[in-house]
Formats: structure tokens, C-alpha cells, sequence
């Protein structure tokens, strides 16, 4: 498109300017009209808002050909070619810094205009300013940037339940160039207690040559936020120890309200903190523990509970940490947060399992030692009453054989017969004795064992008996006991059997204490009852069953003397090498 002057219409400039400037005058974009020098004669009233003047008439003057920021844009030779040639030109979105310092984008179309003769006498230049449409679709890719960064962080957070991982993700995805892009980031978590925020784990260079050459080395290919983690795990593998030193030493109590650390988690507001705001004292705990003047701050919280706190820099570049910063970490820290969360449930559900399966375990194992148990007590309740049974008729009639023996005359025809009883039964008391002695010896297996962990085997044996009874359990296990060598079963079985004796003794609502402790060279188990029934303890077959047992273990078993109103036993055994050590139930 051209404008021509003829004599029949338009003879001169001016006068095309006169017959235009009220056609030009409501057209909402930035008008102007130059001489064939590139002078502008003309300028209609939204020129001067496009590029930022007070008045049109400040504009009339100029040289579109000599005008440094003309220059500056590269736009002075499309004038130029314009004037010259006669040739229209258009440019889109070119961004210019007009004389008064107004920053803007502007799309230009240039028309000649010519002379009858053809040549070109001036030029009309449109101005669009595409400013605002321009930083409303940086805005816009800004936004959509930001979205997809928190959609990978998302992805590549939901991908594992380990704490540690999750926390290098966090930490690469502030400071990798396809994340936040933050030179350091320093990750601090509340203790168990919730007393404490204490740092945990960094990354970032050292330098600006550590950081150029690690950051450029990875940025020279495009790799999303979930290819980079292991590229830059690799990369930063040795290169954080200063990092991690430093943030080790910031530990923040929750109670400092006065702290903006603590601040930020309590107000659950991402901060941006300046040295030049805080005084000296402040500054010395931590913009010099850290090593920098200026730090974004966001709160890592899952629904309403403190994880922690993400403390950021630009280190190595300085570059300023605007407000869109502020606003993607504190939305990046908010999934942060989440994650860490759902991990701890995790390892919470995970330790929760692990008991579950020792405790079944345990019961498991516990069902067969009571079965067991149950068995071997019935055998010896059954043999030991048995063997007492055989015992006193045998003593009387031995006693009655070796009376009528001394009365009889070796003469008499019955002495033999009478010797013979008297002997035979002689030697069936001894057997008897003998066979009580070594009632139900199992397998001789010998093991080194612990007697603080076999009497809370027999204790948890007898869990159900002692609730039903209320007994209150007190025990002062010595930590430092020496090992028996003695045969599982049989001390599991006399200390059951001991147990078993005190709570047949017990009033209900009893106190069981029970201790242990090395004395000389051996190893004291006391148990001590109260109250105790009104009836005077006697010794019944769990007693005896114990003591036998005891005693074929190398061991003694014998009444303390306490008060009316308590019971109290006390038990000795021999580690290897004491008393009794050829017994066949020792080591």
C-alpha cells in the first residue's frame, strides 16, 4: 500500500497531513508521518501512549533515521529502505526502549508516501503496542511451565515411599534447570518430638565453577525432571559434602516464635529473607552458617502437620528470587510435603507389620512351649506322685521287716526269707530316691543361656494366670548376668513350676517382685510374693517338682525368711565352671 500527492487532490505533505490528521485522530493505535529526511511532522494522540511521552507535540521533530533507539532495535534501515526505495515494511513484536525509557513491544507497519512523479516524498508508520498481549502469553507459558514442573515433581515423587529418595527428589527438583531452578537448596525436617527443626540433607556447588560446570554439562539436552534424577545423582555424588556440612549445623527450636524460619512453618507461608532486615544477631545463626545475603523460604506441611522447611538460593549467580519464585516453591513444598508424609505413614504401617509378625511369632512359638510345657508337667505330676505312692508302703514295709529282722533269731527258719524282704526293699527305696532325683531328664542338651530371657519366656508362659490374679509384676533384672550352660527345657520347666507354686500362694490383687543378680560365683533369681494366703505355704507338687528339677540342674531352691505376710523364694544357679559343673544337665 502506497499514499500518492497529485495536483488535482494533495500537492504537498502538509496539506496530507491537514486532509489525514482528523481521519488519524480516534484510530486507537500510534499514528505518525515523516518527511523524506525521516522527520516526523506528525503524530496522532495515541503515539505518545504507545511509547510512553506526556504530549503529542514532544514527538513532532524527531528523526525516525537518527534515533538511537531506532538504531538500537535495528529498525532504522527499514525506515531507510522506506524512504528510499519506496517499499513498505512490517514488523512484529520488536521490543524498544523509547526516549523516555519506556520498555515496550511494538509491532510497526510502514507505508511510502510518493509524489506524482513516483518518488517518495514520506512515509505513514503505524505503532501497535502488543506489550500487555506479549506478557500475558509469557505469563501464560510461565503458568504452563510452572504446571508441567509441578506435574513431573508430582509423578516422579508418587514413585517411591522411601524417605531418603524423596528427599534428593526434592532437593534436585529446587535446583534443577527443568525444576525451580535455585542454585542450593538445604531441606530441614521436624524431629520425631515436633520440638525441633534440624537440617537434614543439601545439594548445590561450592563455586561458580563447580555449578557452571555440573548445571551446563546437564543443561546442554533437554531431559525432564524425571531423566535428570539419576544424571544428576551421579554428577552430584561427591560434590555436596560442603553443602550437607552446613546445613547439619541449623537446628531451630519450635519455641524461637521470633525466628522467620519458624515463622514461615507456623504461618505455613513461603518468605523471602534479606541480611539487610535482620539484625547482626540473627544474621551470625544463619545467613553466615549459610554463606548467603538473600534466601527463599517455604514450609513443608502435609494437611496440618509440620515435615519441615526448604530454605533456597541463587548462591553462585545472584540472580533475584522474584515473587513467582516464592509462589512455585511454596505450591512445589506443599507435594513435598504430601510425600514425606506418605512415607512415614509407610515406614509407620512397615514397622507396625514387622511387630505384628514378631508378635505372631512369638505366640506361635509360645503355644508350642506351653503345649510342651503342659505335657511335660503332667508327666512329671504324674510320675512324681507315682514314685510317692511307691514310696511310703515300700518304707513301711521295709521298716517293718528290719524291726521283726533284729527280733528274730538267725536260727529261725523265717530270717532268711525276712532278709530278703528287708534288703529288697532297701533297694527299691534307693531306686525311688534315685528316680525322683532324675525325674523326666529330657535329651541332655546343654545351651548357653540367658536366665533374664528364660524367666520372661516363663513369664509371658504364665501372662494369662497372672492377669486373671492381678498380679503386679516388679522386676530388677541385673543387665550383666553371667551364661548358664544348662538344659533348656528343664529351667524352663522349674521355673514354671516355681512360678506356678508362688501364685498357688497369692491373694488376688498380689505384688510379684523378682530379681536377679550375680552373687560370688553364682546367679540369684529371688521372687518375692505379697500378700500370701492366710494358710501357711506348704511344699506342693509344683514346689517339689521345682526343687527337683533345680537340683538336677546343679542348682538350689530354698525358702528366704521374710515377714508372715510375704512368700519369698530364692533360687541359685552355677555358671559354667561353679558348683556342680559334671552335672549331666550342665555344660
Amino acid at each position: 500500500m502506497e499514499i500518492q500527492l497529485t495536483s488535482e487532490k494533495i500537492s504537498s505533505l502538509d496539506l496530507l497531513i491537514e486532509q489525514l490528521k482528523d481521519i488519524f485522530l480516534e484510530i486507537p493505535v500510534g499514528i505518525f508521518i515523516c518527511d523524506q529526511k525521516g522527520e516526523v511532522k506528525y503524530v496522532n494522540k495515541f503515539f505518545p501512549r504507545v511509547l510512553g511521552g506526556s504530549r503529542p507535540e514532544d514527538s513532532i521533530g524527531i528523526n525516525v533515521l537518527e534515533l538511537e533507539n531506532i538504531k538500537a532495535a535495528g529498525m532504522d534501515a527499514n525506515f531507510k529502505q522506506t524512504l528510499e526505495q519506496g517499499e513498505p515494511f512490517s514488523i512484529e513484536r520488536v521490543k524498544y526502549k523509547s526516549i523516555w525509557e519506556k520498555e515496550v513491544y511494538l509491532s510497526i507497519r510502514a507505508t511510502p508516501i510518493k509524489e506524482k512523479s513516483g518518488s517518495t516524498c514520506g512515509l505513514i508508520g503505524f505503532l501497535e503496542d502488543e506489550t500487555d498481549k506479549v506478557k500475558l502469553e509469557e505469563g501464560l507459558k510461565q503458568k504452563i511451565a510452572e504446571l508441567f514442573i509441578i506435574d513431573e515433581v508430582e509423578k516422579v515423587l508418587g514413585s517411591t515411599l522411601n524417605l531418603n529418595e524423596i528427599l534428593e527428589i526434592v532437593l534436585i527438583a529446587v535446583t534443577a534447570g527443568q525444576g525451580l531452578g535455585f542454585n542450593r537448596a538445604f531441606l530441614m525436617l521436624m524431629d520425631e518430638k515436633g520440638t525441633y527443626l534440624e537440617g537434614k540433607m543439601a545439594i548445590g556447588p561450592s563455586n561458580r565453577e563447580e555449578a557452571y560446570r555440573i548445571w551446563n554439562n546437564l543443561s546442554q539436552q533437554y531431559q525432564s525432571l524425571e531423566d535428570i534424577l539419576k544424571s544428576y545423582r551421579s554428577a552430584l555424588d561427591q560434590k555436596n559434602i560442603e553443602v550437607n556440612q552446613i546445613v547439619q549445623k541449623i537446628r531451630v527450636s519450635i519455641r524461637e516464635k521470633d525466628n522467620p524460619l519458624i515463622q514461615s512453618v507456623l504461618d505455613k507461608q513461603a518468605r523471602y529473607l534479606d541480611e539487610a532486615n535482620y539484625p547482626p544477631s540473627f544474621t551470625s545463626s544463619l545467613f553466615e552458617t549459610i554463606g548467603a545475603r538473600k534466601l527463599a523460604l517455604a514450609p513443608l506441611i502435609s494437611v496440618d502437620k509440620i515435615e519441615g522447611l526448604i530454605l533456597a538460593d541463587n548462591f553462585v549467580t545472584g540472580k533475584e528470587i522474584k515473587e513467582e519464585d516464592l509462589k512455585l516453591l511454596q505450591i512445589f513444598a506443599h507435594h513435598a510435603g504430601s510425600a514425606i508424609e506418605r512415607s512415614r505413614l509407610y515406614q509407620r504401617l512397615e514397622q507396625k507389620l514387622m511387630e505384628l509378625e514378631e508378635a505372631n511369632r512369638k505366640i506361635a512359638e509360645n503355644s508350642q512351649r506351653m503345649i510342651k510345657m503342659e505335657r511335660l508337667q503332667a508327666i512329671e505330676e504324674v510320675t512324681f506322685q507315682v514314685a510317692h505312692e511307691l514310696r511310703n508302703p515300700m518304707t513301711i514295709i521295709g521298716g517293718f521287716a528290719r524291726s521283726i529282722l533284729k527280733k528274730t533269731s538267725p536260727q529261725d527258719e523265717n530270717y532268711k526269707s525276712l532278709e530278703i524282704i528287708a534288703s529288697q526293699t532297701e533297694r527299691m527305696e534307693d531306686l525311688l530316691t534315685n528316680f525322683l532325683d532324675y525325674v523326666y531328664v529330657p535329651e541332655n542338651t546343654v545351651e548357653e543361656l540367658d536366665l533374664n530371657q528364660s524367666l520372661e519366656q516363663s513369664l509371658e508362659l504364665l501372662k494369662g494366670e497372672l492377669k486373671e490374679k492381678r498380679i503386679y509384676l516388679m522386676k530388677n533384672l541385673h543387665t550383666q548376668l553371667p551364661k548358664l550352660h544348662l538344659n533348656p527345657e528343664l529351667l524352663s520347666s522349674s521355673l514354671v513350676n516355681t512360678l506356678r507354686y508362688m501364685l498357688s500362694n497369692s491373694s488376688s490383687s498380689g505384688s510379684l517382685y523378682i530379681t536377679t543378680q550375680p552373687f560370688e560365683k553364682q546367679v540369684s533369681l529371688t521372687f518375692s510374693l505379697m500378700p500370701v494366703n492366710s494358710i501357711l505355704p506348704e511344699k506342693s507338687s509344683s514346689f517339689s517338682l521345682a526343687s527337683t528339677l533345680i537340683g538336677n540342674l546343679g542348682g538350689t531352691l530354698k525358702y528366704k525368711p521374710e515377714d508372715k505376710a510375704r512368700l519369698c523364694l530364692e533360687i541359685n544357679f552355677f555358671p559354667k565352671g561353679g558348683k556342680d559343673e559334671q552335672h549331666p544337665n550342665r555344660g
